[in-house]
């Protein structure tokens, strides 16, 4: 497919016969041209000119967002009153200051997308290519190469069955961090996800978009040493989990199986890619008798042998990239993820990481988990200082690495809308602009709701790792101050703050109520404003926990929680589910792959890993709220009763559930309004 048909075909899929309007240009970028795109219009036909692919879709995106004020993620796939579209007095002309947009972390791949098919990659492609993403993480199907690198290295089918993890845990198997959980993977899922995977390339190739494979840095079963009479490193326990070993990278063993890798790699998915992520010792310390520098090097060599110009992309996280490491590297065939951008940014501790190409990321949510958070001041700043700065002499761009998407969206929408933009622009008048498009007008009541959240939970100066955790999710026990182990134990906000937020919101509720964009704000509020009453009816039960009346009071919280979230698809277990079990052959498999989709939510992993992990990723979702939380509470009031509450089993309780295979809807129901009336907003 061509250039500019590739293009075509993208507005026809966002919306059927738009393409019919608009006549494309693409020229040729001359050495160091700044990205730019002109969109003009003439007798109701709009013209788009740019210098790259990715300008020329973005140049879409600018006219459905600013020309036409509407959502994309909104009216994807919707047919447009074209007749009404406006004509454009003067040309739109955009320039960006950033070469790299880039997108996802590796822990999105388990937390949002381990069973997507290619319906939802190709909306995701779609839509970020339309706000300018030009670069994203791509692990699908990658497993395919260990595979095929282990069989040629004289491994067998069930041996590698046995290292490679399940479809819900690849993302920390390919940042070395463990193995086998959640595995084997039958023959037919390489077979598939391979195939999606070179989809899923392609697409991104033919909307100007560059993929970041996985490279190799050493990793190898713990049986290598033994096998391969050579020397690994044994990393030892993550989160109770036993890591796979390194290979060490000066070895000449670490040349040939690495390019093994890259082999296979290749020939599966093509040669076509040049950005490959590896991490030395992710969330791990390095050995005292390891020299990081002369294993950096060795892995950017093995790189540069099987990749021409193959650029090594890390990610800034965790104190990586340890000090030594870039010492001995060709700064400009690597660029670093300043991952956690927005509450501890290290480039400017680092400086500018030894003077290497980075790019400013946010991350905002962990572990997929819900609740309003963020600081949309700090992104609006940020992203103008950036994009100014001529001190940041190596600053390549902006980017989103959320380990869970499909919250917040103010926040992910705040940092996509400055792709393009160099000027500064005050909150206040940024948030007009995205109500506006998000509820098709601006109303005295939702400006009213908006300031209320954006001058508290929205206002979030604190560090913290994502919201704070909804305590319906956490495991029962008189004494919960943080739901996960590393979530917040305080709060930073006021609570009514955000239920006065509800209230006014719910007045448009006839005014709006055909705005997708408002039904999902109400909804994810009044979440939290359950959520939130729940933290004080928890609060006074631990002033006395056998009082049968708040313990009722706090069930039945429960119970409307997940009545409200029925509401919406996004919030439906079955959703979640239905997708894993959909990539099945067999009904083994299906089996298989729900107690994947099932697990990683609420255990998260086997009895060790849970002690650290359990409920990282909980979800407030209809099915699981009342089928798993309502349950585990209910269950600690009734052992209260009897004084047996230090006698429950937590694990064998919790394990039950993620092999149980009992169905949950995927269709929404219930009527939104009635639900905050009478349940929510009662007093």
């Amino acid at each position: 497919m061509g250039q500019i048909q590739s293009i075509y075909s993208l507005m026809e899929r966002f919306s059927k016969g738009i393409s019919n309007y608009f006549q494309i240009e693409l020229t040729k970028r001359e050495p160091n041209e700044e990205e730019w795109f002109k969109l003009s219009s003439c007798n109701h036909q709009y013209y788009i000119q740019s210098n790259t692919l990715n300008g020329a879709c973005s140049a879409f995106g600018y006219f459905i967002k600013h020309v036409l004020g509407l959502e994309i993620e909104t009216y994807y796939g919707k047919i447009l009153p074209t007749e009404a579209f406006p004509t454009l007095d003067t040309p739109i002309y955009k320039t960006t200051p950033f070469t790299y947009r880039y997108n996802l972390n590796f822990c999105t791949f388990s937390y949002s997308m381990a069973f997507w098919s290619f319906k939802e990659w190709e909306k995701e492609i779609d839509q970020m290519a339309m706000h300018g993403i030009n670069m994203m993480l791509n692990i699908v199907g990658q497993e395919a190469v260990y595979r095929e690198l282990l069989l040629e290295l004289g491994y067998t089918e069930e041996e590698v069955g046995h290292f490679i993890c399940g479809p819900s845990y690849f993302a920390w198997f390919f940042m070395e961090n463990m193995s086998s959980w959640g595995g084997p993977l039958p023959l037919s899922w390489y077979k598939q996800q391979i195939a999606l995977g070179q989809k899923i390339n392609d697409r991104l190739f033919e909307l100007g978009m560059e993929p970041v494979f996985p490279g190799y840095a050493g990793m190898v079963p713990q049986d290598f040493k033994k096998r391969f009479n050579t020397e690994v490193i044994h990393k030892g326990i993550w989160c109770g989990f036993e890591s796979p070993d390194i290979l060490l990278p000066e070895h000449n063993l670490f040349k040939k199986v690495a390019h093994l890798y890259y082999k296979h790699q290749s020939q599966l998915f093509g040669t076509r890619t040049k950005y490959f992520g590896m991490d030395l010792f992710h969330e791990f310390g390095a050995p005292d008798h390891i020299n990081l520098s002369t294993n950096a090097k060795a892995i950017q060599d093995a790189l540069e042998r099987d990749i021409q110009n193959g650029i090594w992309v890390m990610q800034g996280w965790g104190g990586n990239p340890k000090q030594g490491v870039l010492e001995l590297l060709d700064h400009n065939k690597v660029l670093i993820l300043d991952l956690w951008g927005e509450s501890e940014p290290r480039f400017n501790e680092t400086n500018e990481f030894d003077q290497t190409p980075w790019i400013w990321c946010i991350i905002n949510n962990f572990g997929g988990k819900q609740g309003l958070f963020g600081n949309l001041k700090n992104i609006l700043n940020s992203t103008a200082l950036l994009a100014s700065d001529k001190t940041l002499r190596y600053c390549q761009g902006i980017g989103m690495a959320p380990e869970g998407i499909g919250t917040n969206p103010i926040i992910y929408q705040a940092l996509l809308d400055r792709i393009w933009e160099t000027d500064a622009i005050s909150e206040e008048d940024w948030i007009k602009t995205y109500l506006t498009r998000r509820y098709g007008q601006l109303t005295s009541n939702s400006s009213k709701a908006w300031k209320l959240l954006l001058h508290g939970i929205y206002n979030c100066q604190i560090k913290q790792q994502g919201a704070c955790e909804s305590i319906i999710c956490a495991r029962p026990h008189r004494n919960i101050k943080n739901v996960t182990t590393w979530g917040p134990d305080t709060y930073y906000y006021d609570f009514n703050e955000v239920k006065e937020a509800l209230k006014l919101l719910i007045k448009d509720y006839n005014e709006l109520k055909n705005y997708d964009g408002y039904l999902y704000d109400l909804v994810d509020i009044a979440r939290q404003v359950i959520a939130d009453k729940a933290r004080l009816c928890y609060s006074d039960l631990q002033q006395d926990f056998h009082n049968s009346a708040l313990q009722e009071d706090f069930l039945n919280l429960i119970k409307v929680q997940d009545a409200l979230l029925s509401t919406r698809e996004e919030f439906l277990l079955g959703n979640w589910l239905e997708l894993a079990k959909a990539k099945a052959t067999t009904s083994q498999e299906k089996e298989w792959l729900e107690f994947n989709a099932r697990r990683l939510i609420t255990l998260w992993g086997n009895e060790e890993g849970s002690k650290l992990l359990r409920d990282y990723a909980c979800r407030e979702w209809a099915g699981l709220t009342l089928d798993f939380y309502y349950k585990r509470w209910q269950t600690y009031f009734h052992a209260l009763s009897r004084g047996t509450e230090n006698l429950i089993d937590w694990y064998a309780l919790e394990d039950a559930w993620t092999r149980e295979l009992s169905l949950f809807t995927t269709k929404p129901e219930g009527d939104i309004q009635h639900i905050i009336h009478t349940y929510i907003l009662t007093e």
